[in-house]
């Protein structure tokens, strides 16, 4: 049983292969954690998706297993906080309902139209805007062949969105909201000017109303609704901080927080990362780039997209 702490943060983490839950003290200790796992289904070669309501499940899950093991957990939560696997595709409805499973990251099938993709937008200048190469695992490429595929779920959808981001619609009812990391690995973000470029949106027949708003990692986007607090077992009214991708709290949780910081992860994904505090697109093409949880940090890093995955598959 976790020791007696006054306030506590609640994390929530959607990983590639579970959910993990874990509380931390204001000082940022570590008192308790749970997980729940999930399944990726790939019916075909390329494929990989899965269930948005199994995150929700997941997380409902992992919390109130960490309600049975730590005292008065609920009332002393002060904050929840997200964070996700990034460059996927979430489609959801106005109400925040799934029209289709979740394409994750490790989604390749668009690697189908990719030619087609690269006689529409010229590979080097959509890298010089987002940091982004021109290739299946962002976000563009997903709903670029979504949109080719399935036309009928691309018509019922009113948002994509990412993976934290669909918990934070779970728990607080605000729909349609992203912050700038997840929004970094789309593919579709003008680093730069700070927002969705409508250039490549048109260039890769999206439409704009399917692009989430943009808001500051650190915002308290919402609060604990009634329907979450049933479901999870919170405290209704419990601050829920929008959060990051995965890579930006991985950047954060490194400790990698100067020019030059860098650091190895290694989780469902591996990658390298180096911290820079401007962005500098690699002029050969070599790296990719993300936005931290500070709108000023800039991470470029090397990536491969089976890690710990490979053990799943392996077993």
């Amino acid at each position: 049983m976790a020791r007696h702490h006054d306030g506590m943060i609640l994390a929530l983490d959607v990983g590639t292969t579970g959910l993990k839950a874990t509380l931390f003290s204001a000082t940022g200790e570590l008192l308790a954690d749970s997980r729940r796992g999930y399944t990726t289904q790939r019916s075909e070669i390329g494929a990989a998706e899965q269930d948005p309501r199994a995150w929700w499940r997941a997380a409902c899950g992992a919390v109130r297993a960490l309600s049975s093991t730590v005292a008065d957990m609920p009332s002393r939560v002060e904050a929840v906080a997200l964070a996700g696997m990034m460059n996927g595709c979430a489609l959801v409805d106005g109400r925040g309902r799934p029209v289709h499973h979740a394409l994750i990251h490790a989604d390749t099938r668009s690697s189908q139209i990719l030619e087609d993709l690269q006689s529409a937008i010229e590979p080097g200048q959509a890298y010089r805007l987002t940091g982004c190469h021109l290739a299946p695992y962002f976000t563009l490429a997903k709903l670029a062949w979504l949109r080719r595929t399935l036309p009928d779920v691309m018509t019922r959808a009113r948002w994509c969105i990412q993976s934290k981001d669909y918990l934070v619609g779970r728990l607080t009812g605000v729909w349609g909201v992203t912050d700038p990391s997840d929004a970094s690995l789309t593919g579709l973000y003008d680093v730069v000017a700070g927002r969705w470029h409508a250039g490549l949106l048109s260039a890769a027949g999206i439409e704009p109303r399917l692009m989430p708003d943009i808001h500051p990692s650190c915002e308290v986007i919402g609060h604990v609704t009634t329907p979450a607090s049933r479901a999870m077992g919170l405290r209704e009214g419990t601050p829920v901080v929008l959060g990051g991708g995965d890579g930006a709290c991985a950047t954060a949780g490194a400790g990698a927080c100067r020019p030059g910081d860098a650091y190895h992860y290694l989780g469902g994904t591996s990658w390298i990362a180096v911290v820079t505090d401007r962005y500098e697109p690699d002029p050969h093409a070599r790296t990719s780039h993300l936005v931290g949880l500070s709108p000023t940090q800039h991470v470029n890093y090397g990536t491969v997209q089976s890690a710990g995955t490979s053990i799943e598959w392996f077993l």
